[in-house]
């Protein structure tokens, strides 16, 4: 007799037996980050909660009586739906959290000799593979219970792509946030005017995060530690936008 299937249960039953889950049915059972995921089922498509289960020990499948919760299931592990917010997702929901991130990958330093700000062909900018590490860290960012954004950019071209990229929500540009590598005097004047635009804007936001895309130098001016293409780094800060703490989360490959 098989040890589980795909069924109907009243909604006051545990359809997920965490506890006797083989090690084949680790995976899917962590997508729900400690949630049942015949509830989300139910929830985000319409369909019967299912149960779900594994064989004796020495088989390693999983079985699912019919195709069409197979397909459902299917469409979870696509989408990634997050159901329970990250430590991360939590924090960026608080007055005093802010998510800096450096641009995804753009061949070269600095930018070509008579670069234009108005004309992203003259500026480095992101490659493919660039663009779809953007791509990739919004689509971490959603998983992690981020689900919307106040998003700010710098004005040059590569962080506006980045910014994009990260489909979290529109793009607003901020002087702050622009680069001073071809003039480090601006570094400590720009960077207390970034001070005070996080000051003022963290009280604002509400429960939604708050993405600054910058320039590797603006980061480590503000933080002290240097960052690679598209980290990201989680910064606590005081009322005046000083940074107490910070948690660096490494850029995700293309």
């Amino acid at each position: 007799m098989m040890n589980a299937l795909v069924a109907q249960r009243p909604a006051h039953e545990t359809v997920i037996q965490r506890q006797q889950a083989r090690p084949a049915c680790q995976d899917l059972l962590r997508l729900q980050q400690g949630h049942d995921l015949a509830q989300s089922l139910g929830q985000k498509l319409g369909a019967s909660q299912i149960l779900l289960g594994c064989l004796p020990q020495n088989q390693t499948a999983c079985l699912m009586k019919k195709w069409g919760a197979l397909w459902a299931l299917a469409w979870v592990c696509l989408l990634g739906w997050p159901v329970q917010a990250s430590e991360l997702a939590q924090r960026l929901r608080s007055s005093d959290h802010v998510l800096l991130m450096r641009h995804a990958y753009a061949p070269g330093v600095g930018d070509p000799p008579g670069f234009n700000l108005a004309r992203c062909d003259t500026q480095r900018v992101l490659n493919e593979d660039g663009k779809r590490q953007a791509q990739r860290t919004g689509q971490w960012l959603r998983q992690q219970g981020v689900q919307q954004a106040l998003i700010y950019s710098s004005i040059w071209c590569r962080c506006q792509q980045t910014a994009e990229g990260l489909q979290l929500g529109p793009v607003r540009i901020e002087s702050s946030l622009g680069s001073f590598f071809q003039d480090a005097g601006q570094a400590e004047p720009q960077t207390r005017a970034l001070q005070a635009f996080i000051s003022r804007t963290l009280p604002t936001k509400g429960d939604q995060a708050l993405i600054l895309v910058t320039h590797q130098v603006n980061i480590t001016e503000l933080t002290g530690r240097y960052v690679g293409t598209g980290d990201m780094v989680l910064v606590r800060v005081n009322p005046q936008g000083k940074v107490l703490d910070i948690k660096i989360y490494p850029g995700l490959g293309s």
